[in-house]
């Protein structure tokens, strides 16, 4: 973990000034109404099915989500940690990981709209140049 709270991810992540606007990548398992309502509010936001990804395995996902650079939603807590942890041994970063659960917030249409809100106020506790690299957050 950095010791410097402006900054976010290793030695060899990119420049502060290179930094992105945080881009979401939602699993297969959101409704389509999610994607929409993040556009709406201004986020850059794309699902599994829309890039062909809703049979792609976990870590295929995290490869393309770390090409794209896009941070993934997902409510697979499990496998995705343990795909970070195993990337984090072999030095291998990753554009972030943000976890819902349905205990607290069921991926349903009904509840798209708040967990849009969620995100966004997330993506608003970023600091200014950074990114969520190799950071797994809980909305």
């Amino acid at each position: 973990m950095p010791t410097n709270k402006g900054f976010v991810g290793n030695a060899n992540s990119r420049s502060l000034v290179d930094a992105l606007p945080v881009r979401i990548f939602l699993d297969h398992h959101y409704p389509k109404v999610l994607v929409q309502s993040l556009r709406q509010s201004g986020t850059d936001a794309v699902s599994a099915f829309e890039v062909g990804m809703q049979l792609a395995s976990d870590e295929e996902i995290l490869e393309y989500c770390r090409v794209e650079k896009r941070v993934v939603l997902t409510n697979n807590h499990s496998d995705f940690a343990q795909i970070a942890r195993n990337w984090s041994i072999a030095h291998r970063n990753h554009c972030g990981i943000i976890y819902t659960s349905d205990n607290s917030l069921p991926r349903t249409v009904a509840n798209a709209g708040q967990i849009a809100r969620r995100i966004k106020l997330l993506i608003a506790t970023i600091p200014p140049g950074s990114d969520l690299q190799d950071q797994q957050r809980w909305l």
